[in-house]
């Protein structure tokens, strides 16, 4: 990552446990060497911490990011949270939209930085036998290039239709 600044600030919503690889990244761009090569990381921290729960590691490693990190939790922001507001405005679709809406109606794609909120949608989908793809840091460069392939397919049948 090759971006000239004085100052270099992140800002996530993605909670660090989901896969150590994400912090190894992060801290790429915001204090590049800090952590080593991914290799490197990957031995000394990653594989340790994640497949063994091996606390002297993660005692380590949080020592290593802990002053570059400021870690507010959702109960502690909660209350600054502003109210949700949903604003609902109805859209005609033309016939070519609503052809592409129909060959994709069955087709979601879900984010959530909560673990524990996907294992639910995961539960219910294979509870309905409907067919999904789940993607998470694990997820194999060939898997994940075959998706990307797959939307630009799409996208692409969509812009030759408009």
């Amino acid at each position: 990552m090759d971006l000239d600044g004085g100052v270099r600030l992140i800002t996530t919503g993605t909670p660090i446990e989901n896969h150590l690889g994400e912090l190894w990244n992060l801290f790429r761009f915001i204090n590049p060497g800090l952590l080593g090569s991914l290799k490197s990381f990957s031995e000394k921290f990653a594989a340790p911490i994640e497949n063994n729960h091996d606390r002297a590691a993660r005692r380590r490693l949080k020592k290593l990011v802990q002053p570059f990190i400021l870690r507010r939790t959702k109960s502690q922001v909660l209350d600054e949270l502003p109210q949700r507001t949903d604003i609902l405005i109805p859209v005609a679709l033309s016939d070519d939209e609503r052809s592409f809406y129909e060959a994709l109606r069955h087709k979601a794609l879900v984010f959530s930085q909560f673990t524990g909120h996907l294992k639910i949608i995961r539960d219910y989908v294979e509870g309905q036998s409907i067919a999904y793809q789940y993607l998470d840091g694990h997820t194999s460069e060939t898997a994940v290039t075959g998706l990307l392939r797959l939307v630009q397919e799409l996208t692409d049948f969509h812009d030759r239709r408009s």
